[in-house]
């Protein structure tokens, strides 16, 4: 029973997180859009973007509908619904997205220009959070009502049966959805990246080579096109592709909890719990925006992520303790800390990329590119190459550091067990000691000899 609380829990998170993205979004809608002519522009942008998207989703359908066919021919109609599914709700989050952020575009430049850069930093956050609510909250809901409509959870969560035939059922229906996810995010990520560079060059060469007209000035027609690539590239197709990779994520730990052989149902609603964790401190961590707009942008981004991480931190070990999914205190504190090795990783990731696209190293590229383009050129490939390095060195050390955890944790308990275990032993050798000699002394029923 507390596996279906646990995915009804995340049913209403979900519902919550998506009103709340919609509460967000009619709030920068309300803001003042500036000038005649700054409407004018984002005018254009919004039209284009849209009308981009609209073309793009109908050749995505037309193909989403040739693959849902194949597969409740070959596979099952189950799957092609669950693909449809997914596919569909990854349309509506890059949906949601575009909108919010064509929208918060003039009204961040608004902001900057008549209150300053505090309001201009908490119009753009939002404008941008619509989105990442969105794929929050669609990805949960779709997740969870899987879990508890899609399917059905068994009456005997005792019967092996039984619970082989339902972790197989859904891990087709979660197949399915994770693979409708995947196939907008890759359309929609190149679809629009291809656009976006398309337009980019095209108003380079345009307007700066053949017209001499400024860079990003309105007056040519592709830097429209331009701001609008960089709209359904940068929003909707990161959106979808952030989508999947949210899915996938989600799907593969339930697929793995599936394999078990023991306490499956429970493990497999854990991912649906945690996301809803993650989901709620994500919202806590954007009010904290509005709280500290009047310090540095990268400083504010930077706590309002240390603060979202420790919320999640604290609240996923608090539900864990009181929903009782797991047995035993042990096994809950390696879940958490599985979930606290992987929220320091990606924390740690966001701060190397932070250092190698502000700080040092684009300094020393600057300065490499006051003697020519080929020293530019060198100093941009050594800072990359050691970026990656360090990034992949992060991950192997993350990985190294829960093995070696584990295992020395699992060493001190293993030698706790094996001195409790002598100790009973002993003691048993010692009883069963005296016994022989109490019966060899008082033998025949207890009669001295």
């Amino acid at each position: 029973m507390g596996e279906v609380i646990a995915a009804l829990f995340g049913t209403v998170l979900g519902i919550a997180v998506l009103v709340y993205a919609f509460m967000v979004y009619r709030e920068i809608s309300s803001l003042p859009e500036g000038s005649d002519k700054m409407k004018e522009i984002a005018s254009a942008i919004h039209e284009g973007a849209m009308v981009f998207l609209q073309r793009e989703y109908r050749i995505i359908g037309i193909f989403v509908a040739v693959v849902f066919v194949l597969l409740g021919l070959f596979i099952s109609w189950t799957t092609a619904v669950a693909y449809i599914a997914g596919a569909f709700c990854s349309m509506t989050a890059g949906f949601f997205g575009m909108k919010s952020a064509t929208k918060a575009n003039v009204r961040t430049a608004h902001a900057a220009s008549s209150e300053g850069q505090g309001k201009a930093l908490t119009v753009a956050f939002k404008g941008g959070n619509v989105m990442g609510l969105s794929v929050a909250g669609i990805g949960l809901l779709g997740l969870s009502v899987a879990f508890v409509l899609g399917i059905g959870i068994p009456e005997n969560p005792s019967d092996a049966e039984g619970l082989a035939r339902f972790a197989v059922h859904f891990g087709d229906i979660l197949g399915g959805f994770a693979m409708g996810a995947s196939s907008v995010a890759l359309f929609a990520r190149i679809g629009g990246g291809i656009y976006t560079k398309g337009a980019d060059v095209g108003a380079d060469l345009v307007g700066k080579v053949e017209a001499g007209i400024p860079e990003d000035d309105p007056r040519n027609p592709a830097t429209i096109a331009d701001n609008v690539g960089d709209n359904v590239g940068d929003v909707a197709g990161m959106g979808a592709d952030l989508f999947e990779s949210y899915v996938g994520a989600v799907v593969a730990t339930i697929v793995i909890a599936a394999s078990g052989g023991h306490n499956q149902i429970a493990l497999m609603a854990l991912p649906i719990i945690l996301i809803a964790i993650g989901s709620f401190s994500s919202i806590i961590g954007s009010k904290s925006v509005e709280w500290m707009k009047d310090l540095e942008p990268q400083l504010v981004l930077r706590r309002a992520t240390f603060y979202a991480g420790g919320i999640y931190l604290a609240a996923s070990l608090v539900v864990l303790l009181a929903v009782g999914l797991v047995d035993g205190i042990q096994n809950i504190l390696w879940i958490w800390l599985a979930c606290v090795l992987g929220l320091l990783s990606g924390i740690a990731i966001g701060l190397l990329t932070e250092y190698y696209t502000s700080s040092t190293p684009v300094r020393k590229i600057a300065e490499a590119s006051q003697t020519g383009v080929a020293t530019n050129i060198i100093e941009g490939l050594a800072s990359r190459y050691v970026q990656h390095h360090a990034s992949g060195y992060h991950r192997c050390g993350r990985d190294r550091a829960f093995l070696l955890l584990r295992r020395t944790l699992r060493h001190r308990y293993r030698i706790r067990q094996h001195a409790r275990d002598y100790r009973y032993n002993d003691v048993g050798r010692r009883l069963r000691a005296c016994g022989r000699q109490r019966g060899r002394h008082f033998g025949n029923g207890g009669a001295r000899t």
